[in-house]
Parts: C-alpha cells; sequence; structure tokens
C-alpha cells in the first residue's frame, strides 16, 4: 500500500468520526462534503464520496455497498430507506441521465 492510500484511508476514517457516520475499511471521503441524518448513513468498506457530495437521510436509512463510488457535487436526498449495492457508480452525469429517463417515461404513461 503506497502513502497516497495510506492517507487517503486515514482522512476518510477522520471525516467519518467528524460527521459521526458509520464507514468501513478503506472508506474515502473528500473535501466539502455534507451529511444530515448522521447516524442512519452507513459507507461500506471502499466505499469513495468524491469532493462536495451531500448525503441527507430524513426518516430513513442510507446504505451504501462495499467499492461503490458517489461522484463529485452528486446530491442523495431520501425520505425513506435507500440502499445502493456493490460497485455501484453515481455520477454527475448518470443523475441527470436517470432523471432525463424518468421524464421521458412519464410522457408515455
Amino acid at each position: 500500500m503506497n502513502i497516497k492510500t495510506c492517507i487517503k484511508n486515514f482522512c476518510g476514517r477522520v471525516r467519518a468520526v467528524a460527521f459521526g457516520i458509520t464507514a468501513g475499511q478503506g472508506t474515502y471521503i473528500g473535501k466539502n462534503c455534507d451529511f444530515k441524518g448522521q447516524k442512519k448513513i452507513s459507507l461500506q468498506d471502499f466505499v469513495v464520496i468524491r469532493p462536495n457530495v451531500q448525503i441527507w437521510s430524513g426518516g430513513g436509512t442510507v446504505k451504501i455497498g462495499n467499492s461503490s463510488e458517489i461522484g463529485e457535487r452528486c446530491r442523495i436526498s431520501i425520505a425513506n430507506s435507500l440502499e445502493i449495492g456493490k460497485k455501484c457508480c453515481f455520477h454527475l452525469m448518470c443523475i441527470l441521465l436517470i432523471a432525463i429517463m424518468n421524464i421521458v417515461m412519464s410522457m408515455f404513461r
């Protein structure tokens, strides 16, 4: 394991403790992230949260599976529970495409 990986793992642990969220080993949390509903947010092993991400949990829980990645400037805001599986990636363009698909699907209903 190189020095960069060690530092990223250490920073991820420190930020997880500072935010009060549950995080597994090898988790990285970027700068300027915002978590609300901290006790209800769980990150499994080797999860990457890029800078400027917002994860807000209203009444439910958020669980992000092993080796998943949440891209820069993504926003996850839920009222109920959300579970993201293993090795999932959410980037800005993916979320935009999902939103466009929902609009198109609603036009054909």
